[in-house]
């Protein structure tokens, strides 16, 4: 037999099998153990070593292995006082308060005094090489140094067989299921698989407090980032430490942000589980399959076992996380292992499956005051005066942002400040917060950046007072609802709507854009002919996405043509009357539970449904322009183009009842007829782009055009225009 030299009595120096820590005594005792019953078992073998041992059998050794007894012989009297030292070890240790790394791992999964025996079994050749070199002798193997099931039963259980001691090797066994052991040579017939230990179990118990190297990119043990001040954030805090304290089995975090909701968990998890921080499972980079995820998650599991610590996971983003019943212990052995603190963290929508059982608690969305104090930190002094409602962070709180979308907006617009050295502006934050408008939007919506303002409209002062009201109410909206309390009930949202009716070409959706711009947002501008489906309840599975996806980003939904969707609900006389008014239900439903800005147009404010006018927080009505407000439109669609000098834009205005939108058109057809003949704007490229878009409105063309123009203006134009009266 290879030289396997035990020493004799318990009184070895700690360097003895590899093992320094003083509070590993324990296991340094378990070891000689099992060293003693190594050898008791070798010495009753009749077989010698060879010098072909592990390669060619000796003859007679098998039929020799099939007659003699399983088991081992009478315990030896060591072997007895091995026993007691170990329990006074253990008894030594809980009374300093020291305690020792293998019974509190024992503690910790509830393991018998049989599991520990198998365990440290098949830990000692991964402690000591001599262990290797005898089970491998006990193998007639010398590339099996590790112990079989049937070696490490017999070496655990002494000099009986007890028919419960194989279910401590099945899979539903707390050994295997936890991941203390695994199994080599699957396909191998059960007594000959090789048993081991994971290396994270085996460096715990030498006093490794470092997690392996497989998971370390999903999990992670660190002190948790400082918390801001924020009074939903210690809230939130309390009540998980209140909900854990009560031995709930899993906590629920629902949240709007998630670094900031894995934050918080990690604080209020953190004195609960002293001096161990919690373990981390950041599942947002981790493997999307099932399989993978209750990988890791075992993974995690474990290594928070091994701490005595808590589990964070999250965030689970999948909608239903049918995956999450593999993820989490089973239900009937969950009472086999000691306690742990679970908080999963997932979105507010998030399902949850049928059979698990959580306490919930929900990180509210921030409040302006919130993320006033939040861009306050972030900014210099310079942009944030005393005054806070005249400062660079009330201005940047009107965006609905979370307090990581905070960082990274401000994060991003400094680092582009500093790239092109100019200052941090508030054009640079707002160019920074639309990079976190979503892309789901795109199919369904028009993206569109606004670029005019208020000047670029020309409206009676009555239309624009009506819009700087609703430009306030946006503004305003987080003071009225939240710091004077006066919120909607009955389930009702926080958000706006507005209609704007008018004919066509009265400045509805520019009005649209000059509103997104004033508030720095973009604008979707909703496809019907790609929301609305011939299919049964396509349409209203469209129209859900786009304000699903239009709740996370600040932008403005506008429906153009509103009433082709929010029209009348009529009798229902046959099936297509039904379902058409299920969508108009189903968008005052919808609508009355969005958070954002919706501006609807219409130029049949009549067929607007009744149900929804009560559901408007303001009505714009845009009237036909005057004489006054054409000839300004004239000149402001023309002011850099080259005109002729006997061109007079307000006779034109005076003459022509046209819509900004018509005006326009002329403007630009009139531009292209003198960009065409290199010459500047005539009297004669404006009558025909007018006479044009007369015919396109199939309108009459009034009076006498001659009398519009000042100087002589040629007979063919007289002629021309008396024909197309």
């Amino acid at each position: 037999m290879p030289s396997t030299s035990f020493a004799d009595d318990t009184d070895w120096p700690l360097t003895e099998y590899g093992i320094t820590h003083p509070d590993n005594a324990h296991l340094r005792i378990y070891l000689a153990l099992i060293a003693e019953r190594i050898q008791l078992l070798l010495s009753s073998s009749p077989d010698a070593p060879t010098p072909l041992f592990g390669l060619v059998p000796e003859p007679g050794s098998v039929l020799r292995k099939l007659n003699e007894p399983d088991g081992l012989p009478t315990p030896t009297a060591r072997e007895q006082r091995l026993r007691h030292a170990l329990l006074a070890n253990e008894n030594n240790a809980e009374s300093a308060g020291r305690p020792l790394r293998l019974p509190r791992l024992a503690d910790t999964f509830l393991l018998t005094t049989f599991d520990i025996d198998l365990l440290v079994v098949t830990l000692a050749p991964h402690v000591d090489n001599r262990f290797a070199q005898a089970y491998a002798y006990l193998n007639d193997d010398g590339t099996r140094t590790g112990p079989t099931t049937q070696a490490a039963l017999r070496l655990a259980r002494g000099d009986h067989l007890d028919p419960d001691h194989l279910t401590h090797l099945s899979p539903t066994g707390p050994l295997l299921r936890h991941g203390l052991l695994f199994v080599e040579d699957q396909d191998a017939p059960p007594p000959a698989r090789i048993l081991r230990v994971p290396d994270r179990i085996r460096a715990h118990l030498l006093g490794d407090n470092q997690p392996s190297s497989t998971p370390s990119q999903h999990i992670t043990i660190s002190t948790p980032a400082p918390l801001t001040p924020l009074e939903s954030h210690h809230e939130a805090v309390g009540q998980l430490r209140k909900a854990n304290a009560s031995g709930s089995a899993f906590t629920l975090l629902r949240h709007d942000d998630p670094t900031t909701a894995l934050t918080i968990a990690s604080h209020a998890l953190t004195p609960l589980t002293a001096p161990h921080p919690p373990v981390t499972v950041d599942l947002r980079q981790a493997p999307a399959d099932p399989t993978s995820r209750s990988h890791l998650f075992a993974q995690a599991l474990t290594e928070a076992r091994l701490r005595t610590s808590a589990l964070i996971v999250g965030p689970l983003e999948e909608p239903d996380s049918t995956h999450l019943t593999r993820l989490l212990p089973d239900p009937e052995t969950a009472q086999e292992t000691a306690p742990l603190p679970i908080t999963l963290v997932a979105p507010a929508d998030w399902r949850a499956p049928h059979g698990l059982t959580f306490t919930e608690v929900r990180l509210p969305s921030l409040t302006h005051t919130e993320r006033t104090l939040l861009w306050g930190k972030l900014l210099p002094p310079e942009t944030t005066p005393s005054l806070p409602h005249n400062g660079l962070a009330h201005t940047m709180a009107l965006y609905q942002l979370t307090a990581t979308q905070i960082r990274d907006a401000h994060a991003w617009a400094a680092h582009q400040a500093a790239t092109t050295h100019t200052p941090l502006s508030g054009a640079l934050l707002t160019e920074a917060v639309r990079r976190h408008n979503t892309e789901g939007l795109r199919r369904l919506a028009t993206h569109l950046i606004p670029q005019a303002r208020m000047k670029d409209l020309v409206l009676d002062p009555a239309t624009t007072a009506h819009l700087t009201a609703l430009i306030d109410r946006v503004r305003h909206r987080d003071t009225v609802l939240n710091d004077w309390n006066l919120r909607p009930g009955a389930g009702y949202g926080r958000g706006i709507t507005a209609l704007f009716s008018g004919e066509s070409g009265t400045g509805k959706t520019l009005a649209a854009e000059v509103i997104a711009s004033e508030l720095g947002l973009d604008l979707y501008t909703v496809n019907i002919a790609t929301v609305v489906d011939k299919y049964i309840g396509e349409t209203e599975k469209n129209l859900e996405q786009i304000f699903t996806e239009a709740t996370g980003i600040n932008a403005i939904l506008l429906f153009d043509e509103a009433d082709a969707l929010f029209g009348k609900r009529s009798e229902v006389k046959d099936a297509h009357d039904r379902y058409s008014n299920i969508e108009t239900a189903y968008l005052l439903q919808r609508i009355e539970k969005f958070n954002g800005l919706t501006l609807l147009t219409t130029n049949l404010a009549a067929n607007i449904d009744t149900a929804f006018q009560r559901r408007l927080d303001t009505t714009v009505t845009f009237p036909t322009p005057d004489a006054e407000q054409r000839a300004r439109l004239w000149h402001l669609f023309l002011r850099d183009a080259p005109l002729d000098p006997d061109l007079d834009l307000s006779h034109i205005a005076t003459a022509f009842d046209l819509t900004g939108g018509a005006i326009r058109s002329c403007a630009v057809s009139a531009a292209y007829s003198a960009a065409a003949a290199n010459h500047p704007i005539t009297p004669t490229h404006i009558l025909n782009a007018v006479r044009a878009e007369y015919r396109k409105l199939r309108r009459l063309i009034p009076g006498i055009w001659e009398c519009l123009i000042n100087g002589p203006v040629s007979h063919s134009v007289v002629t021309e225009s008396r024909g197309a009266r």
